[in-house]
């Protein structure tokens, strides 16, 4: 098998119980199978194929999900050297160097698709449409008795274990292992012979405080159960938090306007958890507008030492 390079960026069956996790670099001589959302006229196909084709002396595979598209290029390299007949410069030895150099002639040209790889695109296809859907159509009510707000998962693995456990225990878990199995197959019998390069999108939870956390796939344990990668925080007021970054809060001010009492301390806490806090506010009352945080974790000014 060559090496996997599937980028199913937002769909990530990087899974120990289907041993599918490599991170191997891209050979020259490695072909390639992209997704291209935008191309549909033959023009498009052409230039993502050649935009693509950095990597020489390979296939490349523009593939379009939605139109049930794919083309096949060729990118190729040729080269000759050529030397300049009047250049004659002595080579200390009695004899004379010409000036020469390589040209090099690089070339994209579309190939006939074979019936195996149009039977095995419709099978990815098919199966990725199939599981875009599923996305699209259901994001993931939590319950408040399991957890009130998005903010609550920032630096808190224990709360991303309630969300991962309540998932598995809900009727969508098998739906999305039925039709992750179909997926990885597809995507297998192409990625034994090519690096495989497709966006899922990602799952969305819903919390009763109108905050949306965004999470990846990340695998199937051994009992089936389905485990997320956490990636993205929006709450209610648009403010967004980076959940892959050491510290999502990277902004200096957010919008808390409308913000309940519950979802107010819950911004708070997770602050604090990187040593942030917002000057002059309580726990007991939420402010109106904009805030300003202040960083803390290596402070001695007055308002770090005594915070409210």
């Amino acid at each position: 098998m060559k090496n996997l390079f599937i980028t199913i960026s937002s769909l990530a069956f990087i899974a120990c119980s289907f041993s599918f996790q490599t991170q191997a670099a891209v050979s020259l001589k490695d072909s390639e199978h992209t997704e291209c959302a935008s191309c549909i006229t033959d023009a498009q196909f052409y230039e993502e194929a050649k935009r693509k084709s950095n990597i020489i002396d390979r296939y490349i595979r523009i593939m379009n999900f939605d139109s049930l598209q794919m083309k096949k290029f060729r990118a190729s390299k040729k080269s000759n050297l050529v030397c300049d007949p009047k250049s004659r410069e002595p080579d200390g030895r009695g004899g004379f160097i010409q000036d020469c150099h390589w040209n090099y002639t690089y070339s994209i040209s579309e190939v006939n698709l074979t019936s195996e790889e149009y039977n095995d695109f419709i099978d990815l296809a098919n199966a990725t449409n199939d599981m875009r859907k599923l996305v699209h159509q259901r994001a993931i009510s939590i319950p408040s008795t399991v957890v009130s707000s998005g903010y609550e998962i920032i630096g808190a693995s224990f709360v991303e274990t309630k969300i991962i456990n309540h998932f598995n225990k809900s009727d969508l878990r098998q739906t999305f292992l039925e039709k992750s199995i179909v997926l990885l197959s597809a995507g297998m019998k192409i990625a034994n012979n090519s690096n495989l390069n497709m966006v899922m999108p990602s799952l969305v939870f819903l919390f009763a405080d109108g905050s949306s956390v965004y999470a990846d796939i990340d695998f199937y344990d051994m009992d089936d159960n389905v485990h997320f990668k956490f990636t993205k925080l929006i709450d209610a007021n648009g403010n967004q938090f980076d959940l892959e970054s050491a510290n999502p809060f990277v902004s200096k001010t957010y919008n808390v306007s409308n913000m309940s009492l519950s979802s107010w301390n819950a911004f708070r806490s997770a602050l604090r958890t990187f040593g942030l806090i917002v000057p002059n506010t309580n726990n007991t009352q939420v402010p109106k507008g904009t805030v300003t945080i202040t960083d803390c974790s290596n402070s001695t000014e007055t308002v770090c030492r005594n915070p409210l």
